[in-house]
Parts: structure tokens; C-alpha cells; sequence
């Protein structure tokens, strides 16, 4: 008899469903996903009749798969859920594995597990610790990793910011609808444990810079400071803003600012502008993780051509 095989939990959204197996592989995102998918559910509508038993066995899965297939391991009764999130499971040819494609309504996830699907999908990140200055002079900082590039012409860039709990802005955007510049610092590992401090919640009037011992260096083109220890910082002119989700809670604003002017150390430079090998960037991970740069590689051919531009 064959060695008793490895349990997969396919916990999905809805109710759940166990399956035990050999190499079905693993939910790698962790405690959250493995605790969010407790609630979930398990096999397609359209694959069962009507007549068929309240629980999962092997007939059940075989006509997921194919029915003359032999499934090699033992499923865990529970009760069949009355909609299935799981779309379909297919036979890979050539593994002995079963791959479970796993369906999920994102319209019954709760405002964390969408947040731990994104995070652990969308992934590295790189960390904007945006810096900005009240109307009083107070300066403010946050790391925020929902941020990206928009365009090169004219160059510009995108970030988002969350509502607190009690339904207020965060004074970062506060800021920035009043003073209508902020800077994105590029965060570096040397910096890192300084934009942890950083990321937590102070009073308006705190001064962060000095809250996270980051020297305050002023700025070109309004009045927020840029951060003298990161490598690279971006002064934004604020474009556009969009609310996203309402003011609530997990709802949030985009913000869209264009590049007015670029501070990089020296150290940082090469002979084709910078050098990303020595900003030490530290990205986001999905849960609780981060990352640094280590390898990279380099793609040559005629799809991505400079000289084409």
C-alpha cells in the first residue's frame, strides 16, 4: 500500500471543503489566506446532478477530473456547499499531481482577505515613503506600497491612501490637497527600521521626520522636505486625485502627481543615469514580508528596443 499521502487544505471562499493529497501542493500565502479560506467553498454546480450525496468523496472528485481516472488519496467528508467557488480541476498530463484551479467571488471577501489576495499577488512592490508638509509647517511622513509609475510624458506616478478607521483623512493627504506637492523617497535597506517608525499613526502636529530620526532637506519646488538618507527622491506636483471605495475604512484615494524635479546621491549614478544595483531597494512582499533586491537579469532582443523609442 502506498505511503500515506500529504494533506492539502483547499479552503475557498463561501463555506469549505477539505481534500487530502499527494502533491497538490500548497496555499503559500499563509495564516490569512489559510484562515480566510475556511469560509469557502468547494465544487462546480455544473458538475454535479441534483441526486447527488451531500459529501465529497471520490465519485464526487472523479467527475471533476475524468471518471476513469483513479484518484490516489482519501477526501474528508463535509458537507457539499450549496454554491461552488471551485470553477473547475483539471488532470495535468505528465504529473501525478492534481491542479486545482480555485475559483473566488471577491464580492464575499472581507476588507482583509482582499488585501492579502492582492498582496501576495501583486508582488514586489517597491515602498514610496512619501513625505509632505502641512500648511502650519508640520512634516509628515508615510511608506505607502500601493504605488506605481503612469507615464513617461508627461512623467508622473500614482499611489494610493488609505481612510482611517474613524472615517477621517490621513494627514499625508491632507497635506497634499493643501499644499498640492509632495515627495516619493525611494526606500533603502540602511533606512528601513526609520520607515517602520514611520509607518505609524501620529498626531497632525508630530513632526515624523524627527519622530523617525530622518533628516528633513528642503525641497525645489514646495514645501515638502525630501529625505536626506534615501537614495533617490521625487518632487510631485499633485494632478489628480480619485476616491476609491468611499470615505470609510479599507476605502481609499488615489493620487496622481507629476515629476517637478529629482534629488539622487551621487553614489547612486552611473554612465546611463542611476544605478539601480546600488539603491539596496527594499520592496513588499504579500503578508508580512519584505524584500530586498539580490538577482537580476537582463533580456536582450528586438521586442524592447531604446533605439526604437
Amino acid at each position: 500500500m502506498a505511503a500515506p499521502l500529504g494533506m492539502f487544505t483547499a479552503r475557498v471562499v463561501g463555506r469549505f471543503a477539505k481534500f487530502s493529497g499527494a502533491q497538490l501542493g500548497r496555499v503559500r500565502n499563509d495564516r490569512h489566506i489559510s484562515s480566510m479560506c475556511r469560509r469557502y467553498s468547494g465544487h462546480p454546480t455544473d458538475a454535479h446532478p441534483a441526486d447527488q450525496p451531500a459529501l465529497w468523496d471520490s465519485r464526487v472528485l472523479s467527475t471533476l477530473v475524468r471518471s476513469e481516472i483513479a484518484l490516489p488519496y482519501s477526501v474528508r467528508k463535509v458537507p457539499v456547499p450549496a454554491v461552488s467557488l471551485i470553477r473547475h480541476a483539471r488532470y495535468r498530463k505528465g504529473s501525478q499531481s492534481l491542479g486545482l484551479d480555485v475559483g473566488i467571488n471577491a464580492d464575499t471577501l472581507r476588507m482583509t482577505e482582499s488585501y492579502d489576495i492582492l498582496t501576495a499577488s501583486l508582488k514586489p512592490r517597491p515602498i514610496a515613503f512619501i513625505s509632505t508638509c502641512s500648511p502650519g509647517g508640520c512634516n509628515n511622513l508615510a511608506p505607502v506600497s500601493f504605488c506605481m509609475p503612469v507615464t513617461s510624458e508627461p512623467a508622473s506616478l500614482a499611489f494610493s491612501v488609505t481612510w482611517k478607521r474613524d472615517g477621517s483623512p490621513k494627514d499625508t493627504l491632507t497635506n497634499i490637497l493643501s499644499t498640492r506637492h509632495f515627495v516619493v523617497n525611494h526606500t533603502s535597506l540602511p533606512i528601513m527600521p526609520k520607515v517602520y517608525v514611520a509607518s505609524q499613526e501620529f498626531g497632525p502636529d508630530v513632526d515624523e521626520f524627527e519622530v523617525a530620526g530622518l533628516t528633513p532637506v528642503p525641497s525645489v519646488c514646495g514645501p515638502a522636505p525630501h529625505v536626506l538618507e534615501s537614495p533617490v527622491s521625487l518632487e510631485c506636483r499633485l494632478l489628480h486625485t480619485l476616491p476609491v471605495g468611499g470615505k470609510r475604512h479599507g476605502g481609499t484615494t488615489v493620487v496622481i502627481g507629476q515629476l517637478v524635479h529629482v534629488h539622487v546621491s551621487e553614489s547612486c549614478l552611473g554612465a546611463d543615469g542611476i544605478r539601480p544595483d546600488k539603491l539596496q531597494s527594499v520592496s513588499r512582499l504579500g503578508g508580512m514580508s519584505y524584500g530586498i533586491d539580490q538577482k537580476t537579469f537582463n533580456i536582450v532582443n528586438g521586442i524592447w528596443d531604446r533605439k526604437k523609442w
